[in-house]
């Protein structure tokens, strides 16, 4: 596996682009773009380190900046929550344990299932009055 200390200066600025949230979604031609890299270098130089450990030290320095956004993206959604959007009291319910997907099932339902559900149902109720 190759860490980023020894990466060729280049492919480390293209990295640095590529972990920036903005930047998550663009593709190899893009990130050198927005770099200020040549394509063409970028591509043989990954090619020389090895393109699949290249892009998994991407794939794992993204996943920490992913982390770092976390609490960011769950006040976001809370805040969501509070203003009455349906979707994401679901989510934070979700997220809480306090529901889950609906499961269909055949023959009968257990008593404790059924109680969860109402309970969950009457939370999701009392949010959306708030």
């Amino acid at each position: 596996m190759v860490d980023f200390d020894s990466l060729p200066p280049s492919l480390k600025k293209l990295i640095l682009v590529w972990i920036e949230p903005e930047n998550w979604t663009l593709n190899l031609m893009q990130a050198c773009e927005k770099a200020g890299i040549k394509y063409k270098s970028a591509k043989n130089l990954i090619s020389r380190i090895g393109s699949e450990d290249f892009y998994e030290l991407k794939a794992q320095l993204v996943r920490k900046a992913l982390a770092k956004e976390y609490p960011k993206v769950i006040r976001a959604l809370v805040e969501k929550a509070k203003n009455g959007s349906t979707r994401a009291i679901e989510l934070v319910l979700k997220m809480r344990g306090e529901l889950a997907d609906k499961i269909e099932l055949s023959g009968g339902i257990d008593i404790s299932i059924q109680n969860s559900l109402l309970e969950a149902k009457k939370k999701l109720e009392e949010l959306e009055r708030e």
